[in-house]
C-alpha cells in the first residue's frame, strides 16, 4: 500500500529474485497522469513550527532554494542537458539517487520533488508531522520558473483555501491513492 504522507520511502518487490526497489512516486504519478514533464525541481525548505504551536508559520523559518538558491541538476528542462559542474553539496544528480529513495534534506529542511507540466504543478513531500507548510508552498508556487501554474495536485493534506489565495492558481487537487488505480482492473478469479 502507498505511503503518501512518505512518499519517498515506498518500495516495491519485484522478480523471481524477490529484489527490493524503491518506487520513484513523482514520476509514476505523472506516468499515470498523462504528465509530459517540462521541468523537474527539488526545494529543501525549512518549515515552521507546528500547526498547533503559536507561532505563525514562515515567519522564523528560513528557506532556501536547493541547496542554495541556485538550480540543482534536477531543476532543468526536459531534453537539455544541465551543467557539468559537481552537483551542490547534498544534491546528486537523478541517474545516481540513492536507491534507499530520497537524499536527505539540508540542515533538516523538507524536501519537495516539483514537477511542471503546461499549467500544472505536482509536489511530493513527506508529511510526517502536524507541521503547517503552506508558506512553503506558496514560495514554490511564486517561483518564476513555475509562472504560469494555474492548478497544483499536492500529496497528503493542505490548506486549499490559502493555496488558492496565489493570483494564478486557480484549483488544487489533493492527491490520493485512488490517483494510482488508474486502469486498474481487479478481476475475481477462484482457483
Amino acid at each position: 500500500m502507498l505511503d503518501l504522507r512518505a512518499p519517498f520511502s515506498n518500495s516495491i518487490t519485484y522478480g523471481k529474485a524477490s529484489t527490493e526497489g524503491i518506487v520513484d512516486i513523482v514520476e509514476s504519478y505523472c506516468y499515470l497522469k498523462g504528465l509530459p514533464i517540462e521541468r523537474r525541481l527539488r526545494f529543501d525548505l525549512a518549515v515552521g513550527e507546528p500547526s498547533r504551536s503559536r507561532s505563525p508559520v514562515g515567519e522564523t523559518s528560513r528557506s532556501r532554494l536547493s541547496p542554495v538558491g541556485e538550480p540543482s541538476r534536477l531543476d532543468s528542462p526536459v531534453g537539455e542537458t544541465p551543467g557539468l559542474d559537481s552537483p551542490p553539496v547534498g544534491e546528486t544528480s537523478r541517474s545516481r539517487l540513492s536507491p534507499v529513495g530520497e537524499p536527505p534534506s539540508l540542515n533538516g529542511a523538507r524536501t519537495y520533488r516539483v514537477v511542471k507540466s503546461s499549467q500544472r504543478l505536482v509536489v511530493f513531500r513527506n508529511v510526517t508531522d502536524d507541521t503547517n507548510d503552506t508558506a512553503q508552498l506558496l514560495k514554490i508556487l511564486a517561483d518564476p520558473r513555475l509562472a504560469g501554474v494555474r492548478r497544483l495536485d499536492v500529496n497528503s493534506d493542505a490548506d486549499q483555501d490559502a493555496l488558492l489565495q496565489h493570483a494564478d492558481l486557480r484549483e488544487v487537487h489533493l492527491i490520493t491513492t485512488a490517483d494510482f488505480d488508474t486502469g486498474t482492473v481487479w478481476e475475481e478469479t477462484s482457483l
